[in-house]
């Protein structure tokens, strides 16, 4: 009896003192890991997304809509809450086009968050939501719309899926036009439901007002589509300005591509030729060489030249012209372009001072027009120009310009100076 009794002491002491270390542990956990835990209850559950929300808006002149924003939904993934990520994965591949093997690396990772498929319409969103997927859930965004597509696609630019400005206006007035990064929670229960997501989708950018207007730039953009039509052009330009503020109406460029799928396009009809493409302007720029011989008083309108040869020597160049004529007055040689006459006219300014000319209507500097990329253009200093190189000038060569600053130029003529 005795033993026994030993035996049944031993045992409800043991018995007791498991129960104690079971209770000792349990109140660890409650007391002592209770931060931890719901800290990490708290990761699991919640997670902040930031979003570059509803830009503002870009409009032309008269108040029309060039850029815009819609509603849209972002579908994302919890992978923790994604029991079986083979089945999940199928049926989102099947559902949004996206990749099985890209979706299940996703499902199956680590992160507590992952985006699945960015800035879908309400429809695809209500129908993926139908299909009941577990540890899947919406974000409601902005998405930055352009509804004229094509129009003015090389001036407004576009953004990507984050709202960052890649191109164009987008780009250069990014700081006002974007809106305010709004931080999302996004909330879930223990069944993988959506708890909550705060956003606010009121905030938005300040608009920017262009001086283009939408209907000039179609029937500009009309024009150089049936140009390039009729002489099977690769590339087309085309900037419409008032000569006496500046104002620019419109400005096309092709080939050209839509700001709604700009990846759809080469990278090259991207460009902006108008101001990024210098070229040598030849004949055009043969009114810079008359205006600064009027402005130096070193001819009238009435001066005559002899252009009869039909050609004239310039060093070991021989230029000539398109059509023989005698004596011409010095209106006659702009009229007709003659390359004789304007080389004859150029000779009557030294160097430095035709240079200067050239300088003072803004070629070799950028016009300061507010888009990125514009080009300087080249005009060499006259102290490296060539026995030749002075000739050549006076008929466009050996400087090149942009398009933009040619009719700047232009203007400046149009306008009285």
């Amino acid at each position: 009896m005795a033993m026994e009794n030993r035996r049944a002491v031993v045992l409800s002491t043991a018995v007791v003192f498991g129960f104690l270390l079971v209770g000792l542990r349990l109140a660890d956990l409650m007391l002592l890991d209770h931060v931890k835990l719901t800290a990490k209850a708290r990761r699991q559950q919640q997670v902040q997304v930031d979003l570059n929300v509803n830009r503002g808006l870009i409009l032309d002149r008269r108040g029309r809509p060039l850029a815009m924003n819609v509603d849209a939904y972002s579908l994302y993934g919890r992978p923790f809450r994604v029991q079986k990520p083979q089945l999940v994965s199928a049926a989102l591949s099947e559902a949004t086009g996206r990749s099985y093997d890209k979706l299940m690396a996703s499902l199956s990772s680590d992160r507590s968050f992952v985006w699945i498929k960015r800035k879908m319409d309400s429809e695809s969103m209500e129908r993926l939501k139908g299909m009941g997927l577990e540890g899947v859930g919406f974000i409601p965004e902005s998405k930055r719309l352009y509804p004229k597509g094509m129009l003015a696609s090389h001036l407004i630019g576009f953004v990507g899926v984050d709202n960052q400005p890649l191109e164009g206006l987008e780009l250069k007035y990014d700081d006002a036009l974007r809106g305010e990064i709004r931080k999302v929670l996004v909330s879930k229960d223990a069944g993988g439901r959506t708890l909550s997501e705060g956003f606010d989708v009121q905030s938005r950018g300040n608009g920017l007002v262009l001086t283009i207007d939408e209907g000039l730039q179609f029937i500009t953009e009309r024009a150089l589509d049936r140009t390039m039509e009729t002489w099977d052009a690769g590339s087309a330009i085309a900037v419409m300005m008032d000569p006496y503020n500046g104002e620019v109406f419109a400005m096309a460029s092709r080939p050209a591509y839509d700001l709604n799928s700009p990846g759809s396009y080469k990278v090259s009809s991207r460009r902006n030729r108008a101001i990024t493409d210098p070229y040598e302007p030849g004949s055009t720029f043969k009114v810079v060489t008359a205006a600064a011989a009027l402005e130096e008083e070193v001819v009238t309108p009435s001066t005559e030249f002899d252009v009869s040869a039909g050609y004239i020597d310039v060093g070991p160049m021989r230029i000539y012209d398109t059509h023989r004529q005698d004596r011409i007055m010095f209106t006659e040689v702009i009229k007709t372009s003659s390359n004789v006459g304007a080389i004859q006219i150029g000779s009557l300014l030294d160097d430095s001072t035709f240079h200067g000319y050239i300088k003072k209507f803004g070629f070799g500097s950028r016009t300061g027009i507010d888009l990125p990329g514009e080009a300087p253009g080249k005009v060499r200093n006259s102290e490296s120009w060539s026995d030749t190189s002075h000739a050549a000038v006076s008929i466009g060569y050996e400087v090149s310009v942009t398009p933009l600053q040619l009719l700047r130029a232009y203007s400046a003529v149009a306008n009285g100076g």
